[in-house]
């Protein structure tokens, strides 16, 4: 993208500095931009501020787990067909105490990801919007 400037289109809402810096270099190399933030609240005050294509999404943050933002982001009419991917470590928390994500506009990504699982995913789900 010779000197152009990307859209921050991708929301990525997650705590680990380290995975955050990765996120945004793949989500650059696809062509986007990527706004960040590390809490539920952040995250759903920016949903209502800026055009969003795709949410990337940590299930464990610091001020509540991601599977609450995205019941918010899946009961509102406008956000409802955001298409949202899931990434933890925590994968036993996802499959002993949530119901498995049944969502054509959801996946889950496990933590940590290879780089080609997550492009794939990330390039299905933006195409999808």
């Amino acid at each position: 993208m010779d000197g152009e400037l990307s859209v921050a289109d991708v929301l990525v809402v997650e705590d680990d500095q380290g995975c955050v810096d990765l996120i945004e270099e793949v989500i650059r190399e696809l062509g986007h931009g990527a706004v960040c933030c590390e809490r539920i609240d952040d995250a759903i005050k920016l949903l209502g501020e800026r055009p969003i294509r795709l949410v990337i999404l940590d299930v464990m943050l610091p001020d509540g787990d991601g599977f609450g933002l995205l019941q918010a982001i899946r009961s509102d009419p406008k956000l409802a067909a955001l298409p949202v991917m899931l990434c933890t470590a925590a994968l036993f928390e996802v499959t002993e105490y949530r119901k498995p994500v049944n969502d054509p506009l959801t996946e889950l990504v496990s933590k940590p990801f290879h780089i080609e699982t997550f492009v794939q995913v990330a390039e299905r789900l933006l195409a999808a919007r």
